[in-house]
């Protein structure tokens, strides 16, 4: 008694590549699962054979004999369907590979089911637009308008906490002009105004022009 080891096929490669390809792989991976033989080897001394003519050493010889008298049938029956039609030689060869077409429609269907699932499963593309806002459009400027007001009403209310007499009015057509009066307005507030972060913040605003006016003095600047 000798002991014999036959190396398996490894599936670990066929199982990342079914993840990784979403099931495509399966129907090769079965396939080749199918077909693999490896050979029975002797542990001590490496010689190789099939179990079933290790267990039987007569059977080789009778699937010799076997393999003859099948041989002699086929070429029979090749005589004999030497004079059929087209579509006769057809249903022979459908016939004769009944089960390859089988596992190939077996196939076919498993295939196009994982691709069906697939496409089913992929997230669809939802195409965007950007479309940019016209200063043209009514509730645009509304709000716009309305954003340079509430700027102009803070302004003041902070000047008078901080017991400045100084008013923000933001008027003319669009509210796009902002007015500065009241009795403190002086050079200095002037210079204040036209600080680098007050005019970024009259143009984020809109403002198109900044009037100031004390008494006949009058200064203006585009931000």
């Amino acid at each position: 008694m000798k002991l014999f080891q036959q190396n398996t096929i490894n599936h670990t490669p066929h199982i990342l590549a079914s993840v990784f390809l979403c099931g495509l792989w399966l129907p090769v991976w079965a396939l080749i699962a199918a077909t693999d033989n490896q050979p029975w080897r002797c542990s001590f001394c490496g010689f190789s054979d099939q179990v079933k003519y290790l267990q039987y050493p007569n059977l080789r010889q009778h699937e010799a004999e076997q393999a003859l008298i099948h041989a002699a049938l086929k070429a029979q029956s090749q005589a004999d369907r030497s004079g059929s039609t087209v579509q006769e030689r057809a249903a022979y060869v459908v016939s004769d590979n009944k089960a390859a077409f089988i596992l190939g429609a077996i196939f076919l269907v498993i295939g196009i089911g994982i691709f069906a699932i697939t496409m089913a499963v992929r997230p669809k593309k939802i195409e965007t637009t950007a479309t940019p806002v016209s200063s043209s459009v009514p509730n645009a400027d509304a709000a716009a308008a309305a954003a340079r007001r509430n700027f102009a009403a803070q302004t003041t209310a902070a000047f008078k906490e901080a017991k400045r007499d100084v008013i923000f009015e933001a008027s003319a057509g669009r509210d796009d002009t902002m007015f500065v009066h009241g009795t403190m307005v002086s050079e200095k507030l002037v210079a204040e105004l036209k600080s680098p972060e007050n005019i970024e913040k009259f143009r984020k605003l809109g403002f198109k022009t900044v009037l100031i006016s004390a008494g006949k003095r009058e200064w203006r600047f585009t931000p």
